[in-house]
């Protein structure tokens, strides 16, 4: 079996963003560069496609899920674009965040608290988001606690 060329890794990774960037966006000319061999960015791409490939996670799943828990406003008063660069959104630092929010566990006995815990980080973002954020982000719930928490952003808590 031949090794797979780590630039070709860091390939898929950047065409996945960039992709996602173009479809929601509409614009086919968003372009991203590709980071230099050995570049802090090069190596995080590497981290975030083997985190992926271990969760068995999709590329542009585990982007669109990045972009869930950024606000396209605070996005374009921050880097004026309404979506974090590709050097932000495949950053280590990101993708610990995520990580960490997908080891929680899903119900303690305070479950009503957690569950309302969660509808309000939620509802931090824009309504369009909510349903990307609780099927990528909070994926690990079970589908009774992922139904209560769609139902309490639908009744408004």
């Amino acid at each position: 079996m031949t090794e797979i060329d780590p630039a070709e890794l860091v390939r898929k990774v950047v065409l996945a963003y960039e992709g996602l960037i173009q479809e929601k966006e509409g614009n086919t000319f968003i372009h991203i560069s590709m980071p230099r061999d050995g570049s802090k960015c090069f190596l995080n791409c590497l981290e975030v496609h083997d985190w992926a490939l271990d969760k068995g996670y999709d590329l542009k799943k585990y982007f669109e899920a990045v972009l869930a828990t950024y606000s396209p406003d605070w996005c374009m008063k921050t880097f004026r674009k309404p979506y974090p660069p590709f050097g932000v959104a495949s950053s280590v630092k990101v993708l610990a965040r995520l990580d960490a929010v997908m080891k929680e566990p899903a119900i303690k006995d305070d479950s009503d608290r957690i569950v309302l815990e969660i509808v309000n980080t939620i509802r931090k973002h824009p309504q369009e988001n909510w349903n990307l954020i609780l099927d990528n982000v909070y994926s690990y719930l079970p589908y009774e606690t992922r139904a209560w928490v769609q139902d309490r952003l639908e009744g408004g808590v």
